[in-house]
């Protein structure tokens, strides 16, 4: 995050046998915000899994906020969260606040629920990095970029279709009185 905003930087994400591994360059020590989804919680009914975060690297506060799927029942996580928060849409988090996360020093959320059906609580958003050859900036932005392309296209072909005229109309004048002499 940059001056209170996000800095959406490319990243990868690799297999490494038990786990995923997520990396990316940063320019400094940042503030790192980042969204998991996954589409591996399966089973017709019962639903479990167990999420490990391992970082390879020292984190001074870690905020971890376990977003409770949409229509689940029996909800169970251990260990038991710091806190619960519900936000504006109605989505329950499990919200939990590490400081001095060592290297290595693994935390391991066992999580449990039951819910029909694998449908997922949020549709992801298509973030950058996600995907090779992926353009940096969101949608909004290449339209805006797209729209003023065109716009400026169209302006300078009017431009240029009104100095045409114009220069015709001048020469037809300069023309005409040319002959009258």
């Amino acid at each position: 995050m940059e001056n209170g905003g996000h800095s959406c930087k490319p990243f990868e994400i690799s297999d490494a046998g038990e786990y995923n591994e997520f990396s990316y360059t940063a320019n400094s020590r940042p503030t790192l915000f980042f969204e998991y989804y996954t589409s591996l919680i399966n089973g017709d009914l019962n639903k479990e899994f167990t999420y490990i975060f391992k970082p390879f690297q020292s984190i001074d506060n870690l905020a971890v906020n376990l977003q409770i799927p949409a229509a689940a029942k029996d909800f169970v996580v251990k260990p038991t969260a710091n806190e619960t928060r519900t936000d504006e849409r109605g989505f329950t988090y499990n919200i939990y606040n590490y400081s001095s996360v060592e290297p290595n020093q693994s935390l391991v959320f066992d999580v449990a629920y039951t819910k029909s059906g694998n449908q997922p609580s949020v549709v992801k958003e298509q973030s950058i990095g996600t995907q090779p050859n992926s353009q940096v900036g969101n949608s909004s932005t290449l339209f805006n970029n797209r729209t003023f392309l065109v716009l400026a296209l169209g302006g300078a072909f009017i431009f240029f279709t009104i100095g045409v005229w114009s220069f015709y109309r001048i020469s037809q004048k300069y023309y005409q009185r040319y002959q009258d002499e």
